[in-house]
């Protein structure tokens, strides 16, 4: 065996062993190095690594049903009323009001205001010449019982008496004379060109004559020729005198309420320029009370007329009698002499039977220019009528409370609000008086759906100038035609609306937009659903997927009523449940 030597010291001398041999295997082996330890403590972190990781992946597939159905967005199965509606459109507007328009003036639509060509006013005067007149001076004296000298005095009586009157044109007495004629061109009547002319004749019977124009006027188209539009008869050479027709009946205003503004019935809510209708009012004014005179002068003109006339049928009585009176001297004169007074006698009978049926001529003529006279004046009148309803008109009046609404007219290339200052057409509506206590909502429904809607029938509307505010409608009209709806095909036609409000509110103005949710049938405390939980499939079975401990779970289910947003279940789910809005993509346990 070997010896181990201890370093320092000598080496002992071999000596003979007495221990047993040892075998080779179960030698001391050497020492090693400790990296040994290392490994372990590898090994050892490794196996807790290990255990750990299979820990953790333990617990993760415990929790994966529940993050599963953390994932899916849900919804909360809910008891409450459901209604199927219909969603329309419009404008706000009131169910009671009065539209106010522009007057329709009346009258004749002369410009020269009522004078005449010198600047002065005209109206029942005249300028031309007049003669004198033989009627109430002519004598019909009798001289001698000759015939001659009689029938020539008869003669000249009588044709004295017929035309002896006034020759001045339109002066009453005047047979032949006409209201046109004196007024001409001359005032507002100047409707009828006249010319005038006159001439005296002397002889042993003359008495002055005229002429004056027709009663068809110059034109030959009627007393009111010159009142139509564009005849160019309104217009008057006169100095002064304005050239333009229809300025008297500009529409201008010249006041008006603002918009807005509460009136009560009766309140002045617009006024318009009537100075110029004024003016025309004291023309007519004028004008008929200087009728109203003519037509007296002229009754009693008539009157002295006719007393002259039968002073001239007396005059022709009484030289007949005295001719049947020379007659019966007949038999003491000679042949000549009795022969002459037979043709006297026959020649004055003629002339007073003659006499006779000129007297009924002449008051039929009587008759006829007084009624002449009389319907002057009474068109004066007229007329006069016309401007006074005019003038009144020109100031609006409020015909029941309410609220003014003005409405908007082109002007200056974009539309505005009617202002004062304005000038509208006659019939032109400038503003309306609103009741607001009848505000309804006007509608367009779509063509398709007109079996749907019923009146009566509960709305719901919305109006943008207040988002969130609801206000509850019902429908009180329907329309019986369609139209065709704006910026859409004309085939594609919509039937008008109207809903009323069911409570009055002050915020609800004309002309805001609206927008209304029609309900066409609804059910009350039902199980609702919203409609995005409830899937089909092929077959057309409806199915929600119930959240449960397990996972989802699809469940069979009855619809009934249903929207656009929401629907009722009859079977299936029960208030309170959790369902899936989405299909989750991992199918339930089964």
């Amino acid at each position: 065996m070997s010896s181990v030597v201890v370093p320092g010291t000598a080496p002992a001398p071999a000596q003979p062993s007495k221990l047993p041999a040892v075998p080779e295997l179960l030698r001391p082996v050497p020492r090693k190095p400790r990296t040994t330890r290392r490994w372990v403590a590898g090994v050892l972190l490794i196996a807790v690594i290990a255990g750990l990781a299979w820990l953790a992946r333990e617990r993760v597939g415990s929790r994966a049903p529940e993050q599963e159905l953390t994932a899916v967005p849900t919804a909360t199965i809910v008891t409450g009323d459901i209604d199927r509606t219909i969603r329309v459109s419009g404008v706000v507007a009131a169910e009671r009001f009065a539209a106010l328009m522009a007057p329709r003036l009346r009258g004749s639509r002369a410009a020269s205001g009522g004078y005449g060509a010198a600047g002065t006013k005209s109206v029942g005067t005249s300028a031309a010449s007049s003669s004198t007149s033989t009627s109430g001076t002519s004598s019909s004296t009798s001289s001698s019982a000759t015939g001659g000298s009689s029938q020539n005095s008869s003669a000249t009586s009588t044709n004295t008496a017929v035309t002896g009157q006034s020759a001045a044109p339109g002066a009453p007495g005047s047979q032949s004379s006409s209201l046109g004629a004196i007024r001409g061109t001359q005032n507002r009547f100047g409707d009828r060109q006249t010319a005038q002319s006159s001439s005296t004749t002397t002889s042993q019977t003359s008495s002055s004559t005229q002429s004056t124009s027709s009663a068809l006027g110059s034109s030959g188209l009627g007393s009111t020729a010159g009142n139509l539009l564009g005849s160019g008869s309104g217009t008057s050479g006169g100095a002064g005198t304005g050239g333009s027709t229809g300025s008297d009946f500009s529409l201008v205003l010249a006041s008006v309420a603002k918009p807005g503004a509460r009136v009560k019935k009766g309140d002045i809510v617009a006024e318009f320029d009537r100075q110029y209708q004024l003016n025309r009012l004291d023309d007519y004014k004028a004008t008929v009370a200087q009728l109203d005179a003519n037509l007296k002068h002229l009754q009693a003109d008539q009157a002295v007329a006719k007393e002259a006339h039968d002073q001239l049928v007396r005059s022709a009585k009484a030289d007949w009698d005295k001719a049947l009176l020379d007659l019966k001297t007949a038999e003491v004169r000679s042949a000549i002499e009795a022969e002459d007074l037979k043709l006297a006698a026959r020649e004055t009978e003629a002339h007073y039977n003659e006499s006779l049926k000129e007297a009924k001529l002449f008051e039929a003529s009587q008759r006829a220019e007084l009624r002449g006279a009389e319907i002057e004046r009474d068109q004066a009148r007229i007329e006069l009528d016309r401007a006074t309803v005019n003038v009144d008109r020109m100031v609006v009046h409020a015909p029941m409370d309410g609220t003014v609404v003005m409405q908007t007219i082109w002007r200056g290339g974009d539309f505005g609000q009617v202002q004062q200052g304005d000038q509208l057409w006659p019939g032109q509506t400038f503003m309306q008086i609103v009741d607001p206590s009848s505000m309804v909502i006007l509608a367009n429904l779509n063509q398709i759906d007109a079996e749907t809607v019923r009146l009566g029938m509960k709305a719901t509307v919305r109006l943008d100038a207040y988002p969130g505010a609801e206000f509850p409608t019902h429908i009180v009209g329907v329309g019986a035609m369609a139209k065709a709806g704006a910026f859409r095909p004309n085939y594609m036609r919509v039937i008008p609306i109207r809903l009323k409000l069911d409570q009055a509110d002050s915020r609800i103005i004309p002309d805001i937009s609206a927008s209304a949710d029609l309900v066409l049938a609804s059910e009350k405390q039902v199980t609702v659903a919203p409609l995005s939980a409830i899937f089909s499939d092929g077959g057309g079975h409806a199915f929600v997927f119930l959240r449960t401990p397990d996972g989802w779970e699809r469940r069979e289910i009855e619809v009934g009523l249903g929207n656009h947003v929401a629907v009722a279940l009859r079977s299936g789910v029960s208030p309170g449940d959790i369902v899936a809005t989405k299909r989750p993509e991992s199918k339930p346990p089964s």
